[in-house]
């Protein structure tokens, strides 16, 4: 394949590259948001580590206490902002990765728009009842 100023030579053919040079610069593809969602999906991982390490020590010291030492736990403001931290990054990465899986596999446009949909819906409002009892274990 050899470029020809804005032309691409592939074997015998000549053939017009349609991307125009900025966009070939900045990667962008077809959807247009594909290295943004990339690197959302890459950040979100990475604030989920220390947050899954702190989730599962603070699991592991609550299940040998008393109901009253979990409500206690949680109205400390560090540990319902982390918990809260937790919840957001969580839900959000898991709604991007569910969102890659149903792009890339389901072909059927309807059954594509209807999965997203009911993925996004279930997420969000998962994210949002979990925030909301944070929120009531905080100010109990």
């Amino acid at each position: 394949m050899r470029r020809i100023h804005n032309y691409v030579r592939i074997g015998d053919k000549i053939m017009k590259n349609i991307r125009t040079p900025l966009a070939h610069a900045k990667g962008l593809g077809s959807a247009h948001s594909g290295a943004h969602h990339w690197l959302l999906e890459r950040l979100t991982s990475v604030a989920l580590i220390p947050l899954v390490s702190w989730f599962a020590y603070t699991i592991l010291q609550l299940t040998k206490g008393s109901a009253k030492l979990t409500t206690g736990f949680f109205q400390e403001p560090l540990a319902a902002a982390a918990m809260a931290l937790f919840i957001i990054f969580g839900f959000w990465h898991t709604a991007m990765g569910l969102q890659v899986v149903i792009e890339d596999y389901v072909h059927c446009k309807f059954k594509k728009i209807f999965a997203l949909l009911f993925v996004k819906l279930t997420i969000y409002s998962l994210g949002v009842a979990s925030l909301l009892a944070i929120i009531k274990l905080h100010l109990a």
